[in-house]
């Protein structure tokens, strides 16, 4: 119904009307350019030197005339679909050029005619302000223009009007009113095959439109948790992930995921295995990039710097209260000994002033729907009782430095998106903490287990961490992502030949017990048979080296 009411009225419009004519008019329009008054631009866009400009642009796109003499291709006018059924941006009603930004471009260029009207403006080019009324009257036949968003209105309403007919635009600059074209000189009605054209264009841009709106905004590293980024890599299956586990764990041990967490350790920073969230977000931070003994040092410095807290909430962990309200070098001093210290200080710091605030605002977001009914507009509460916000508030208060409202949120990949925007904190030490302090399946991806992936060909082999991290979690079955991450960890610290500081030919090479020496293939060349490692130089054959040689 609404196609057949649609193709009745675009018989009733004019070559005026607001779709870009097809290639077979384009012959029609520009003959009748001197009889518009040698515009240099005209309302349509076309002209000598307007060269079709967005609608120009937007018939390339869908495929109708892109080899036509007259269209131009641009690299700064890009015709854009604004709304369902509606106009490309920049193509007016009636034929007028309503894009601000395609009028002052064109006005830029010196191409514009010197008493045009930019639609949205209240000012002649000689700087005389007209009023709304003036520039578009009510008896005149030209739309009225507010905003883009009503020159994107349905295109389906402006059919049922009469046909739209442009006023000349000189006449408004120059009076100031909008007077009515001859409608005997300047209409006729429009052929079945320009019809057929139109009505395919429409189409077109609905779907378009469609698909425009299925776009989602990227993730900060470009995760996607439906969809592998090697969509047509195949491995790892459930059977060839059961089959490594099975291997590894008749090597080193089953390994199963506590049901309960255990109490911080006060000596070793671990990966996040803590029940506090935010003690393990920073002390996953604190892990980062250095290694254990350096992290447990760290972890240490802050313990005797700050102390530990005492309360309900996050008992035995680092006093991080007393560490937000100290000044940057004294967190920077006391975790000088585990690496990076600098950049390390300055995060924790971050995160801290990020959680307050954020515990603040909630506060006040529950308080206020509490007194006065406005919704509290914050993440994790949709589900929450009445009781249940109030306890919330309450713990806030007790304790300003939790991020337990994550736990409230009910996919991983939401607490993830939540975590990452933390500074400092990526998609590993992200997938940590969700794995190891809130429980839920992830597969961290950390150095051991992105080399055994890679070697087991579970991923191509330039596949970087988060790749890794991205195709692995979708691929491998919940129940053991946990032990998986786990015995990588364990088996790539101790095989004499997955070690990453072991090469092919060495006692120790030759008398390790790989499992899954069947499965994997190093492709690093110290790992290759015939690989023969560099001389260790003496310290007095460098010295000597360097004297000897040129400045």
């Amino acid at each position: 119904m609404r196609r057949s009411i649609r193709l009745q009225n675009l018989h009733k419009t004019t070559l005026h009307s607001p779709i870009p004519p097809t290639s077979s008019d384009r012959s029609d329009t520009l003959a009748s350019t001197k009889e518009l008054g040698q515009w240099d631009v005209l309302p349509h866009g076309l002209g000598a030197k307007g060269d079709l400009l967005d609608g120009g642009l937007i018939d390339q796109q869908i495929g109708i005339n892109s080899s036509s003499k007259i269209v131009k291709k641009s690299k700064t006018t890009t015709a854009k679909v604004s709304s369902r059924r509606g106009q490309p941006n920049g193509v007016g009603f009636g034929g007028q050029v309503t894009s601000k930004r395609l009028f002052t471009q064109i006005t830029k260029s010196g191409i514009a005619p010197k008493d045009s009207v930019d639609p949205k403006s209240s000012y002649t080019p000689e700087g005389q302000q007209i009023s709304k009324s003036q520039q578009f009257p009510e008896n005149s036949l030209a739309p009225k223009i507010s905003s883009t968003q009503e020159t994107s209105s349905n295109i389906n309403t402006l059919f049922k009007q009469e046909p739209l007919l442009t006023p000349e635009p000189s006449s408004i600059a120059e009076t100031g009113q909008a007077s009515a074209p001859n409608s005997e000189s300047n209409t006729q009605p429009l052929s079945k095959k320009k019809v057929d054209s139109l009505t395919d264009l429409l189409d077109r841009v609905d779907n378009i439109v469609r698909s425009d709106a299925k776009k989602k905004k990227k993730h900060p590293y470009q995760i996607n948790y439906k969809e592998s980024p090697f969509p047509d890599h195949t491995s790892p299956t459930p059977e060839q992930c059961e089959e490594v586990y099975q291997l590894l764990s008749q090597k080193h041990g089953a390994i199963e995921q506590p049901t309960q967490i255990p109490a911080p350790s006060l000596e070793v920073t671990g990966c996040g295995e803590v029940p506090d969230l935010l003690d393990a977000i920073l002390r996953t931070l604190l892990s980062a990039a250095t290694s254990s003994t350096n992290s447990n040092k760290a972890l240490l410095g802050l313990k005797n710097t700050f102390g530990l807290r005492t309360s309900r909430e996050g008992i035995e962990s680092i006093n991080w209260e007393a560490v937000h309200k100290a000044d940057e070098e004294t967190v920077i001093k006391s975790i000088w000994s585990g690496g990076l210290a600098v950049l390390k200080g300055r995060n924790i710091k971050s995160i801290l002033d990020i959680v307050f605030a954020q515990n603040c605002e909630r506060r006040d977001a529950l308080l206020k729907e509490k007194s006065d009914g406005t919704v509290a507009n914050i993440p994790g509460v949709e589900h929450l009782t009445r009781e249940q916000k109030d306890d919330e508030v309450s713990r806030i208060k007790e304790n300003p430095y939790s991020l337990d409202w994550i736990f409230e949120l009910r996919d991983a990949s939401e607490a993830m998106d939540e975590l990452v925007k933390l500074p400092g904190i990526g998609v590993k030490t992200a997938s940590c903490v969700i794995l190891f302090c809130m429980k839920r399946p992830s597969f961290a991806v950390d150095t051991h287990v992105w080399r055994h992936c890679k070697w087991l060909g579970w991923v191509p082999p330039k596949a970087n961490r988060n790749q890794t991290f991205n195709h692995c979690d979708l691929s491998i079955p919940d129940h053991l992502k946990y032990p998986l991450h786990q015995l990588f960890l364990k088996h790539g610290k101790e095989c004499g030949r997955c070690r990453a500081n072991t090469h092919a030919g060495t006692e120790e090479w030759e008398k390790a017990d790989c499992p899954i020496e069947h499965l994997v293939n190093r492709t690093e060349a110290k790992k290759q048979l015939g690989y023969k490692a560099a001389p260790k130089r003496k310290f007095s054959e460098v010295s000597d080296e360097s004297e000897s040689g040129e400045n």
